[in-house]
C-alpha cells in the first residue's frame, strides 16, 4: 500500500466530472453545479476552532496513534454487543486515517473487507504522509450536506465565510455534520443541527479545547 501512494495533495480534490463553481469577476463564487468546492483548505491554516471541534468528535487520540486505536474499536465492538448488534457493525471506532482511507480507495467496498483493507492502508498512510497532510484531506473530502463537498464548501454554504473565520458554535454545527450530513444540515432541521453542536461542544469543553466561559458562550 504504501509503494501506490501518491503524494498527498492529489488526493485532496475529490469533485466529480461536471463540478462547476462560477465566480465574478472579483473572484466570489455566486453559482454552482454539481459538488459545490470552495477550494483546498489546508488544517493548518482553517480555524483552530474547526481543527479542534473534528478531532474531538471523531478522533480525540489523532495525534498520539499510528493510524488505527485499538482502544477505540474495542470500545465500539462493546457499544454494538451492548446495543445487540454484531460487533463489527453499527459503530467502528475508525480513526481519522481510516476514514480518509475508506474514503479515498475503499469507498465501494462492504464492511468487512473493507476494515481488513483500511487498517494496513491506514499504517501506510501514517507513514508517507504527516498528521497535518492527513487532516487537510479529510477536510477537503468530506461531504457536509446541501451539496458541499469540503469545510470551504461547507462553511461558505451554512455561514457565508471563509473556514479560516468560525466561531465555536460555528464550527461545532460544522463538525456535527460529519456522522450524518444530511440529517443534521442546518438547512434541513434547525434544531437538531445545534442539538449535535451542543453535543460536539460538550466534547470540546471535556477535552480541554473549551474553557467553562468559552463552552457557555459557545452554547449560548
Amino acid at each position: 500500500y504504501y509503494s501506490t501512494l501518491p503524494d498527498a495533495r492529489v488526493l485532496m480534490d475529490d469533485r466529480k466530472r461536471g463540478s462547476v463553481t462560477m465566480q465574478d469577476q472579483a473572484g466570489k463564487v455566486f453559482a454552482w453545479r454539481g459538488d459545490q468546492f470552495g477550494g483546498l483548505v489546508d488544517s493548518k491554516t482553517v480555524a483552530p476552532h474547526l481543527r479542534n471541534a473534528v478531532v474531538a468528535t471523531e478522533d480525540k487520540r489523532f495525534y498520539s496513534h499510528y493510524g488505527i486505536s485499538p482502544r477505540g474499536i474495542i470500545g465500539a465492538m462493546r457499544i454494538n454487543m451492548r446495543a445487540g448488534r454484531n460487533p463489527l457493525k453499527g459503530n467502528g471506532g475508525s480513526t481519522i486515517t481510516q476514514q480518509v482511507a475508506k474514503r479515498v480507495f475503499f469507498s465501494d467496498i462492504r464492511s468487512i473487507n473493507r476494515k481488513l483493507k483500511e487498517i494496513p492502508m491506514a499504517l501506510a498512510m501514517e507513514l508517507k504522509y504527516t498528521k497535518d497532510e492527513i487532516l487537510t484531506i479529510y477536510f477537503n473530502r468530506a461531504f457536509l450536506g446541501a451539496g458541499a463537498r469540503g469545510f470551504e464548501a461547507a462553511s461558505q454554504r451554512y455561514f457565508g465565510k471563509p473556514a479560516a473565520t468560525l466561531n465555536a458554535p460555528e464550527a461545532a454545527m460544522l463538525a456535527g455534520l460529519l456522522v450524518a450530513p444530511t440529517r443534521f444540515a442546518p438547512t434541513n432541521n434547525l434544531q437538531r443541527s445545534q442539538a449535535r453542536a451542543e453535543t460536539v461542544l460538550k466534547l470540546m469543553h471535556e477535552q480541554g479545547y473549551l474553557s467553562d466561559a468559552e463552552h457557555a458562550t459557545a452554547v449560548a
